[in-house]
């Protein structure tokens, strides 16, 4: 009945100590009633930070006794809007956005220490959908939630909290689905090993944006590939190279390995590479690359192409896809006759992967052409 056997405290940092000492803070007890056992005390909370801490109850009447409890002190400001990603998203709606705001009071530390998260409400225009709040910094928070339809153009976002709002300074704008097939922007490299396969980084702009890698859809055409008698070869994403905005998309393709029929050698030019999202077929963006008969050695150049039949002539070879060689003396130059002598290896280019040999004829037994292996 006596407030004045009452201690009201605001425990303190290190949340030792007696009620109301160290760096303990009293509070102003207002009022207290007892019913049926049960004590209500009243008072007035103190400035303090945001985040949770423990308030001190204690009594001196007829002995002493003392209650903690966690109290919640709440930032008195909302949490700026830091970022809206994507920017932009088809008005259907259906997408993931991820807004990020710092200094969130939705994710607090309780009073053991350990994080809490809350819901948290965003105001899309005219419509309210609940988010998922995780923490990314010390004084970050990302709220993600599926973007509801809407009519096109820009669309004002809210974030609630604690019956604060705060407006982002970025709108969501919402756009129509593309009606045509997008362009790559970005093809690297433009040529892979055909027997082997390799990987191909891709960007395309106003691509229909998928989901994830799985509705992607890739196929390789070479150049007058007509099913059924040649199918295309379907190809993939791969995994964790995705990045799709409805802006652009951006992924790694996997291509696979080419068989060709037997017989034929020599670079695959022209190959139709095309991309697009499932179900979206008509979409299909399209490029070129070249599949490489890296396997096949083949000469592509001789300078001079003719010499003196008494021999002495210096013979540039250009080789293309040679095995690797460290000297002239890991070559052999073969004529129906006879063997001439490898002078040097002049230099292998990896851009061209052409190795140059220079060899030096011998004499010739007879004028005329001459079959060179």
């Amino acid at each position: 009945a006596d407030i004045s056997h009452l201690l009201v405290c605001l425990v303190g940092d290190d949340g030792q100590g007696a009620p109301c000492a160290g760096t303990s803070r009293e509070l102003a007890a207002t009022g207290a009633a007892s019913s049926l056992g049960t004590t209500t005390v009243t008072f007035t909370t103190g400035m303090w930070r945001p985040g949770f801490s423990e308030i001190s109850i204690s009594t001196t009447y007829a002995g002493s006794a003392e209650a903690r409890f966690a109290f919640r002190y709440l930032d008195d400001v909302a949490a700026p809007v830091l970022a809206v990603l994507p920017e932009m998203g088809y008005a259907s709606g259906g997408f993931p956005v991820t807004v990020h705001v710092g200094d969130f009071v939705a994710w607090p530390e309780n009073a053991t220490g350990a994080a809490t998260s809350e819901p948290a409400t965003v105001d899309v225009g005219s419509v309210r959908v609940t988010a998922v709040a995780s923490r990314t910094a010390a004084s970050g928070t990302a709220l993600t939630f599926t973007a509801p339809p809407a009519a096109l153009g820009a669309s004002a976002v809210l974030v609630t909290n604690q019956g604060k709002t705060r407006e982002a300074v970025l709108t969501l704008e919402y756009i129509n689905p593309p009606s045509v097939a997008g362009n790559f922007t970005r093809v690297h490299p433009t040529a892979v090993d055909m027997y082997a396969g390799g990987n191909v980084s891709v960007s395309v702009s106003g691509m229909y944006a998928p989901a994830s890698e799985a509705d992607v859809r890739v196929s390789i055409e070479p150049p007058g590939c007509m099913p059924p008698g040649c199918m295309p070869l379907m190809g993939g994403v791969v995994p964790g190279t995705l990045v799709a905005t409805v802006a652009a998309t951006s992924f790694t393709v996997m291509v696979p390995a080419f068989t060709r029929a037997a017989g034929d050698y020599g670079d695959v030019e022209g190959a139709v590479l095309k991309v697009w999202t499932a179900g979206r077929a008509h979409l299909a963006s399209s490029t070129h690359i070249t599949l490489e008969d890296r396997a096949s050695a083949r000469v592509v150049g001789v300078s001079p192409s003719s010499g003196g039949a008494g021999g002495g002539t210096l013979v540039q070879v250009r080789v293309r896809d040679f095995a690797a060689v460290a000297s002239g003396n890991d070559v052999q130059v073969i004529t129906p006759s006879q063997r001439d002598v490898v002078d040097s290896i002049a230099g292998y280019d990896p851009t061209t992967r052409v190795t140059t040999v220079v060899l030096r004829t011998l004499p010739a037994p007879a004028s005329g052409p001459w079959t060179m292996q």
